[in-house]
């Protein structure tokens, strides 16, 4: 599992910062276009500039492509981890409970219970807690840009 996540992390965070480099162009484009949206149309440039945000945007796209990828291989690989793990578990308690007749039912049901429990907390708190993260950056600059565009528009 940490095996695991060592080799996950490096190309997340990557991915990230990647992300970050393609959306500042995009951001940019569309407020100096909303500035000098005069300039453009008496120029008939707005095709020209359709297009260029469009190439921006799709660069953004095709990097959040690749971390939406990343996000599920780490979680297939995570599940597997945990089926393995579970599967572990269950068959050395059965092991256990047909060699020693210590080993009651309710040890193994509290066995592995206790397993799933410790699996899904290391896997699902890191999926979701990327997610928590990734909307709420998401609907934070989705708020900023609607309030300047608002502010741009009104002035």
């Amino acid at each position: 599992m940490i095996a695991l996540r060592y080799q996950f992390s490096p190309g997340s965070r990557d991915l990230k910062r990647l992300i970050g480099i393609t959306r500042s162009p995009m951001y940019s484009h569309m407020t100096s276009s909303i500035h000098g949206l005069k300039v453009i149309r008496s120029y008939h440039a707005e095709l020209i500039c359709g297009e260029q945000f469009f190439r921006y945007l799709e660069d953004n796209t095709r990097v959040a492509f690749l971390i939406n990828t990343l996000n599920r291989w780490a979680a297939m690989r995570f599940d597997w981890l945990s089926i393995l793990f579970i599967t572990l578990v269950t068959g050395f308690a059965i092991i256990a409970r047909i060699t020693q007749q210590k080993f009651s039912a309710a040890d193994i049901a509290l066995t592995l219970t206790l397993s799933v429990n410790l699996m899904g907390l290391l896997v699902g708190r890191n999926n979701v807690e990327r997610k928590n993260v990734e909307r709420k950056n998401v609907e934070r600059e989705m708020s900023k840009e609607k309030d300047r565009i608002y502010n741009l528009l009104n002035k």
